[in-house]
């Protein structure tokens, strides 16, 4: 054991990135067209996709921020995650047959026929610089692991990164996202519960005096007003974060559009959200047992340099050979699942709500080589963008804080367009408008937890939306009663 990453390691994660970029290519050789590239010809089967639903959210901004969060803090932050199900149950109900009926490859054209383009463009570009910024942090966060496990300098790590998912979603498209995201899942998760036994084995399956020993680490519940991570925050927070994730984000709702059916797609949200619990469960469990390792190591603990590296640091530090090379693939894993996602629903957007829709491309024909092209550029911007992000904070945090400035407003939109037939466009882009100011205002010139960002936002936004729809003329029923699922 010790501090060496050997050519076993190596050949581990080179043999992972190999079969990543091998799907990748094999399933571009079957696209005819942009339809193809971005929705896998509306045919794919809903167990794997409801596999690239949980990977879509599940970067390594999770598989190591999450660990992290708990090893410096506590349990808080996830604990009410055991709420998803109920949340995807109501999207099912509400959202899902609206936008089946549709035939979407966007989610956001469903706001052009609500409202108007307007709307549409502006939320779609909302979109873009909330999942650019998550992107980026997700480059950024693995390239850590590089440099803390087999000391690549950090500019190198990104580089590579940025370059082999670029690659493989660049030829492949949907169907390389769904296949390989569906590979990278069983990964990441044989690196986080070979983590978890050996650790535990080396506490000697102490399972009481581990959970002991970890405190405060372990602590569920902060009810405090004015703590960071206060419950009476955290609940809001992460309803709505989940409800404009599952709802409104087009890297997870492009893979309701693959199945071909809604009842399959219902099938694919709903196991994936229940999925979802063991593999919080695991993430936490990983930040749980290693609080306890390293409270019994003080001179291991002693050289972590930052707690969202505490797994590449286990790794490299505690890990036998070879395994040390799964962990990391663990962490690759989780990264280009959600990079990929994310580029191919980039350019998903531009192509259909900016190129097509302004006329830039106007004909079929060119839309999947421009689909490529827009990939290539969005891999390499998101690339050049992750040697900055860091200046934000901690990983958790930094996606928290992006999500906090724009899902208020996006969640806000949709919502206020699916449950009222009085919203109307004029309406909607004044509370947009307040929506974003607040939240600004708010994230500049106030002490207010981040946590709190998003609701300002949503409530600005819905509030004010609705009240000013009602100073202009009511939408035909007739319009937007296909769109709405109540009057």
């Amino acid at each position: 054991m010790g501090g060496h990453f050997s050519w076993i390691d190596y050949s581990v994660v080179a043999v992972y990135i190999v079969l990543s970029v091998i799907i990748g290519l094999r399933t571009s050789k079957k696209q005819k067209n942009a339809e193809d590239y971005f929705l896998g010809g509306r045919k794919q089967p809903w167990f794997p996709v409801a596999i690239s639903i949980i990977c879509a959210d599940l970067s390594a901004v999770s598989y190591m921020g999450v660990p992290g969060w708990v090893y410096e803090k506590d349990l808080a932050y996830f604990m009410p995650v055991v709420m998803l199900p109920l949340i995807v149950y109501f999207i099912v109900r509400a959202f899902i047959p609206i936008y089946r009926k549709m035939k979407l490859l966007s989610v956001y054209e469903y706001l052009e026929k609500r409202y108007n383009l307007f709307v549409r463009a502006f939320t779609a570009f909302l979109f873009v610089l909330l999942r650019g910024g998550h992107l980026a942090t997700a480059i950024y966060v693995p390239s850590l692991a590089l440099q803390e496990m087999a000391g690549i300098p950090l500019i190198p790590s990104i580089a590579i990164i940025g370059t082999v998912v670029t690659l493989y979603t660049l030829k492949g498209g949907m169907r390389a996202v769904i296949w390989t995201d569906f590979m990278q899942f069983f990964v990441l998760i044989g690196g986080g519960i070979v983590m978890v036994l050996f650790a535990l084995s080396a506490l000697n399956w102490d399972l009481p005096q581990m959970w002991q020993s970890a405190a405060p680490h372990t602590r569920m519940f902060q009810f405090g007003l004015r703590d960071e991570i206060s419950f009476w925050a955290l609940i809001p927070y992460l309803i709505l974060y989940y409800l404009t994730t599952y709802a409104t984000d087009q890297a997870i709702a492009q893979r309701y559009f693959t199945t071909g059916s809604e009842a399959e797609t219902r099938k694919a949200m709903m196991t994936s959200a229940w999925i979802s619990l063991p593999v919080v469960g695991l993430l936490l469990l990983m930040g749980v047992v290693l609080a306890a390792y390293y409270k019994a190591s003080p001179a291991l603990a002693a050289t972590l340099p930052r707690a969202d590296r505490i797994l590449p640091h286990f790794a490299v530090n505690v890990l036998p050979i070879g395994l040390k090379g799964l962990v990391i693939a663990g962490i690759f894993a989780a990264t280009m699942s959600t990079l990929s996602a994310g580029l191919n629903s980039l350019a998903a957007v531009l192509i259909k709500d900016f190129f097509v829709r302004f006329k830039i491309s106007q004909r079929e024909d060119q839309e999947l080589g421009h689909a490529r092209w827009v990939t290539f550029a969005c891999g390499v911007l998101l690339t050049l963008t992750a040697f900055y992000i860091n200046k934000l904070g901690p990983v958790v945090e930094i996606v928290g804080k992006l999500g906090g400035f724009f899902m208020g407003p996006i969640c806000a939109t949709f919502t206020l367009g699916v449950i009222s037939r009085r919203a109307n466009s004029p309406g909607i882009i004044i509370g947009g408008l307040v929506g974003l100011s607040l939240t600004l205002w708010v994230a500049n010139y106030t002490t207010i937890s981040w946590l709190w960002w998003i609701v300002i936002g949503f409530l600005g936004t819905i509030v004010v939306g609705w009240a000013c729809s009602w100073l202009f003329k009511k939408p035909e029923d007739a319009l937007v009663s296909t769109y709405t699922i109540r009057a």
